[in-house]
């Protein structure tokens, strides 16, 4: 599949988002279960008191103190209460199941010691002081209210191991999202480079060459986004551009050719030039020795005319003495 590159980068970035929203809606998770885990750590601190507060408030009866006894079973029924609230779960007082494993099986235990020691409780709150149940039920009290304290204590130690791990948990959650988070950051910087950065510095170097003169480099970087596009219209406009100049060359190959061509052939004329200019004074000094030879020959026939017409005239008196000479010859026969 194609990809442009605003498709290339909204995956990105989209991949981004889902890491920080699932980091973000899991630690909302745990943090709304830390919550939980408080008030249990909080009921199961308490459980720790009202157990020596029910030995205590007992021993109170025992010296005589009856009002205690309402009090007593108050505190055994939030005790009983509370326990079970602890193992199964309670939402009206905000407590979830147990499920750790071995927090479970501490509570089962504590609830074995309760199901012994609550009876007695029950019996110190509804006989007399001093009757025989009421004392054994004392007895028993004394001898295992530290018990269940010490259990219940350990209890409280699981609940809050089990919270302090989510904790830890949730900083090890943290310290992967920042880790995902860095490494996508980095994969979409190194994609980000190689798709947009890389080509530009390509595209920049070549144009650079272009500009020095060098058209043989070309933008070797290919792909079928609008960068691939810009770098292959770039090497398009080199190719068209070197064409150009090839024909720009080859044109002045031809003007510098006719341009000799044109000196030689004005040389040409100027020689040819010069032999006219040489002939036109040769003609033009003949020309000036021939008018000089007319201007001679000019007067030499005028000189002959004038000669001519002297002869004629001779001849034309000699003509008429010659018919002068022919009547006198004639009369002279007569």
């Amino acid at each position: 599949m194609k990809l442009n590159l605003l498709s290339k980068m909204g995956l990105i970035f989209t991949v981004l988002l889902i890491v920080n929203i699932s980091v973000v809606m899991f630690s909302i998770s745990t943090l709304s279960k830390q919550e939980s885990d408080g008030v249990v750590i909080n009921i199961a601190g308490r459980q720790r008191m009202l157990s020596q507060k029910m030995s205590k408030e007992s021993f109170l009866v025992a010296s005589g103190n009856d009002d205690l006894r309402s009090t007593l079973e108050e505190t055994k029924n939030l005790f009983d209460t509370s326990l079970n609230g602890l193992i199964y779960g309670n939402p009206s007082l905000g407590l979830p199941p147990t499920k750790d494993k071995e927090t479970l099986t501490q509570m089962k235990h504590v609830e074995s010691l309760w199901e012994r020691f609550k009876p007695n409780i029950e019996t110190v709150i509804s006989n007399d002081v001093g009757s025989t149940n009421f004392n054994g039920a004392q007895k028993y009290i004394k001898a295992n209210n530290v018990g269940l304290l010490k259990e219940m204590n350990k209890a409280v130690g699981l609940y809050e191991s089990v919270a302090k791990g989510k904790i830890n948990f949730l900083k090890r959650v943290f310290l992967l999202s920042i880790f995902l988070n860095i490494l996508v950051i980095t994969i979409a910087l190194y994609i980000l480079f190689k798709i947009i950065v890389k080509p530009i510095i390509s595209v920049k170097d070549v144009s650079g060459s272009v500009a020095e003169g060098d058209l043989r480099q070309r933008v070797t970087f290919t792909s079928d986004d609008e960068i691939g596009v810009l770098a292959g219209s770039f090497n398009i406009m080199i190719e068209n551009l070197s064409t150009v100049i090839a024909q720009v060359q080859g044109a002045a190959g031809q003007v510098g050719a006719m341009s000799q061509e044109l000196a030689a052939s004005s040389e040409e004329m100027n020689a040819t030039t010069e032999q006219v200019s040489s002939t036109v004074t040769t003609i033009a000094s003949q020309s000036q020795d021939q008018a000089k030879q007319v201007e001679s020959a000019s007067g030499e026939m005028k000189s002959l005319s004038a000669m001519v017409h002297q002869v004629s005239e001779g001849a034309q008196k000699a003509a008429e003495m010659s018919g002068q000479a022919y009547q006198l010859s004639h009369c002279a026969c007569l």
